[in-house]
């Protein structure tokens, strides 16, 4: 990424930080809330993957679409990002609880811990990334927009609780992701909230 490049992508991470901390009261995305802004861009980069039909998780190719875009667009992008972040807010609100109770967490993050552990042993890093981009994706068409990757790599580890064996020929991958895509747009059928963040310690551990 040559030194113009690095400036329009920093532009454009300062707006989006901008905008986070115009919508959300008490917002710092330079400081505590970093993670918030890294959750926001990523899903904003899955949101665009999916509008310009980028099969690719290949960040090389989506730099080079949104560097282009950001350019031929200009100023006329703000209005957009504006809109998208505020729809992105509406949604962090339905689906993120924070807790406060630390027994409850403690008790709720060490049962779907052990559930999350048990079911992402049996797929390699690979494969859960190699599947996530289609169930976020599934996502985004069903009407969500904040926590794509988190839900669906969730989504994805839960899942293979119900799997007894590791698919290993690619028909049956396939029918795995279809059952796993299944599954998710049961999930968020569901109203309310699906990530859980604990006020204090770690960040955004979600349950």
């Amino acid at each position: 990424m040559g030194k113009g490049d690095k400036l329009i992508r920093g532009i454009v991470e300062d707006l989006i930080k901008k905008l986070l901390e115009d919508n959300i009261p008490d917002t710092e995305c330079y400081g505590k809330d970093s993670r918030l802004f890294e959750i926001c861009y990523d899903d904003l980069q899955l949101y665009l993957m999916n509008r310009w039909n980028i099969d690719s998780q290949d960040n090389l190719e989506f730099r080079s679409r949104f560097l282009d875009y950001i350019t031929e667009e200009g100023e006329s992008i703000i209005p957009f990002l504006n809109v998208w972040v505020k729809n992105w807010y509406e949604c962090w609100k339905k689906r993120v609880m924070i807790v406060f109770n630390s027994e409850k967490w403690n008790r709720n993050y060490k049962q779907v811990t052990r559930l999350m552990n048990t079911g992402g042993s049996k797929l390699s890093a690979m494969e859960i990334r190699e599947f996530t981009y289609p169930v976020a994706v599934t996502l985004i068409e069903h009407g969500e927009l904040a926590c794509l990757r988190i839900m669906s790599e969730n989504f994805i580890k839960l899942y293979m609780n119900n799997i007894s064996e590791s698919p290993t020929k690619l028909e049956e991958k396939i029918n795995l992701l279809n059952s796993i895509i299944k599954d998710a747009v049961n999930k968020i059928s569901y109203s309310g909230p699906i990530i859980f963040i604990k006020l204090s310690g770690i960040y955004f551990r979600n349950i």
